[in-house]
This record gives structure tokens, C-alpha cells and sequence, in this order.
């Protein structure tokens, strides 16, 4: 009986963990199996970065086409087959594969494009001093990677979007010297990652949110040379990484 037991024992190890042929072909298909599923990965993968260079691209020509590029102090690039990192003022952070736009004072003229905001790879888009009209597309808040948004020294109007309370990554907003009017949204208080907000030198009316308290990060806020009223709020006194705030030429 032992004879037997330790015989049927042997067979079942043999074939769960031995060399017979059958087992071995299980585990050759199992390892293709695997391949398989890596290349199918590898695939997807390739077929979503292409999707996303080519969504950048398109963003990008708009936004020459759109704030006229061909009147700007440097194109070097702009619009060629060449990859839109080595476009002027275009960087790629190959870390995490995200981009970067520098234009500042080079001469963009016209209203800003929504489709700029909508790409999921921009982290950074720095457009100061330029002479952009129009207001801040509704479609800034599906923007979500942003950490840096420099609109400033423009000649934007109208009210700042509620949307912009979505940048949940946004480090720095610099909206000051435009023409931008109504209240600020109470909704600013979901940038939960800001330091540095700057609105100064707008149209603003209303009194400052006390959604700002929310905003536990933040280090420098200048909403001076505007329209505010009412009270300073005391959510904004007990921000403890405070360092810097201007408030005058207002109404409070």
C-alpha cells in the first residue's frame, strides 16, 4: 500500500514540476501568453503616444494660426515635420513626458484658443506680455497637468472661468495687467497645490472669496490696482507659508 501511495505522490510531482514533455508544453505556452500580453501593451501604448503628438500638434498649429505666427519675433520650427519639442519656445520635460510653452513677449496678437487648453500633457504655459484679447477660454479646466500658467501683461476681458478651480495641480497663477472684470470665483479655492496667485492690475469687483483660506500653500498673493470691496478675510490672515500680500489701490 505504501509502495502504491509513494507511486501516485511520484507521477503527481513529476507532472506538476517534472520534465515530461506535456508539462513543459504548458509552460512554453504560458511564457508566449506572456509575450503576447507585452507586446499587446507595448502596442497600446505606442498607439496612445502617437494619439498625444498628434493632439499637441494640432494644438499648437492652432494657436500659431490663431494668435498669428507669422507675424511672431521667433517661429524657428513652428509648423515643420520636426518634433514639436524642438519647436521655438516648446519643451518636453522627458521625465514624465509632459510639455512646457514659452512665448512671452514675441509678438502673439488675437483670441486664445480653447484647444490649447485641452491638452492633458501641458504643464506649463507661459504667455506673458504679448497682446492676447478676448476672455480665458472655458476650457481652461480640463487643463489638469498644468502646474504654470503665466498670462499676464495681456489685454484679456471678462470674467475669470469657475473652471479654473479644477487646475488641481497648479502651482502658479499670474493673470495680473489685463482687463478682466466680475468677481473672483469662489471656486479658487480648489487649487490646493498654488503658491503664488497674482490678479493685480484688473477689473475686479466683489470682495475677496474666503474660499482663498483653502489655499494652505500659498506664499505670495497680489490682487492689487482693482475694484475689490468689503472686508479682508481672516482665512486669508492665518495662512501660515504667507509671506507676501498686496491689497492696495482698492476698496476693502
Amino acid at each position: 500500500m505504501k509502495r502504491i501511495v509513494s507511486f501516485i505522490l511520484l507521477f503527481i510531482f513529476s507532472m506538476c514540476y517534472g520534465n515530461d514533455p506535456l508539462v513543459a508544453q504548458v509552460r512554453k505556452e504560458r511564457q508566449k501568453g506572456k509575450e503576447k500580453k507585452i507586446v499587446r501593451e507595448q502596442a497600446v501604448d505606442l498607439l496612445l503616444k502617437e494619439q498625444q503628438v498628434a493632439a499637441e500638434r494640432a494644438a499648437l498649429k492652432e494657436l500659431y494660426w490663431v494668435l498669428g505666427g507669422e507675424d511672431w519675433r521667433v517661429k524657428e520650427n513652428w509648423l515643420s515635420d520636426r518634433p514639436v519639442e524642438e519647436w521655438y519656445g516648446v519643451k518636453r520635460n522627458y521625465d514624465n513626458g509632459k510639455l512646457s510653452i514659452y512665448l512671452g513677449a514675441n509678438g502673439l496678437e488675437g483670441v486664445l484658443p480653447g484647444a490649447i487648453f485641452r491638452l492633458k500633457t501641458l504643464e506649463v504655459l507661459n504667455l506673458c506680455n504679448n497682446e492676447i484679447t478676448g476672455n480665458i477660454p472655458t476650457d481652461i479646466g480640463e487643463c489638469t497637468a498644468l502646474r504654470q500658467l503665466s498670462l499676464n501683461g495681456n489685454r484679456l476681458t471678462g470674467k475669470i472661468p469657475v473652471g479654473i478651480g479644477k487646475l488641481e495641480n497648479l502651482e502658479t497663477l499670474d493673470l495680473s495687467r489685463n482687463q478682466l472684470s466680475g468677481e473672483i470665483p469662489a471656486e479658487i479655492g480648489g487649487l490646493k497645490q498654488l503658491k503664488f496667485l497674482r490678479m493685480g492690475g484688473n477689473r475686479l469687483t466683489g470682495s475677496i472669496p474666503a474660499a482663498i483660506g483653502s489655499l494652505l500653500r500659498l506664499e505670495c498673493v497680489d490682487i492689487s490696482s482693482n475694484l475689490l470691496t468689503g472686508e479682508i478675510p481672516d482665512e486669508l490672515v492665518l495662512l501660515e507659508n504667507l509671506e507676501e500680500v498686496n491689497l492696495y489701490d482698492n476698496r476693502l
